[in-house]
């Protein structure tokens, strides 16, 4: 999670810097509402679209990669879009829940969160896989 937050982080920090010259590079407070908002409205869509875009094109975010671990529909192929958006909101869940979401995974025979049981994902190891 280490690396994909370093990522984000650059990309939202992008993003904000994009928004910057709408306001004569000043930053963009309560005073001006509209910029506000559509600057809030990018960020939020830059980090559904980081790990949308990774986990659709091959599975992996950087900090998975790293890991050896994939995403991955319970039949193998890549997760779609729509899955990985619900995926994101359906995390915010477990994560709300005090952790309990992710904490299911210890006694879930499956190993699966919450989030990974609602969208019909998983995630595996792939060094379990090439041996």
């Amino acid at each position: 999670m280490l690396y994909d937050s370093m990522a984000l982080s650059a990309s939202l920090m992008l993003v904000v810097a994009a928004w910057l010259p709408f306001n004569k590079g000043e930053a963009i407070g309560s005073d001006t509402l509209i910029l506000l908002t559509l600057m809030r409205i990018s960020l939020v869509l830059t980090f559904f679209s980081f790990f949308s875009f990774f986990w659709h094109r091959d599975g992996q975010t950087l900090g998975m990669r790293a890991w050896k671990i994939r995403m991955q529909q319970k039949n193998g192929e890549n997760i779609t879009y729509i899955q990985s958006i619900l995926r994101i909101c359906t995390a915010l869940i477990s994560f709300s829940c005090f952790g309990l979401g992710y904490f299911w995974i210890i006694i879930d025979p499956s190993k699966q969160a919450w989030h990974d049981k609602w969208t019909g994902t998983e995630v595996v190891s792939l060094s379990d896989v090439t041996r």
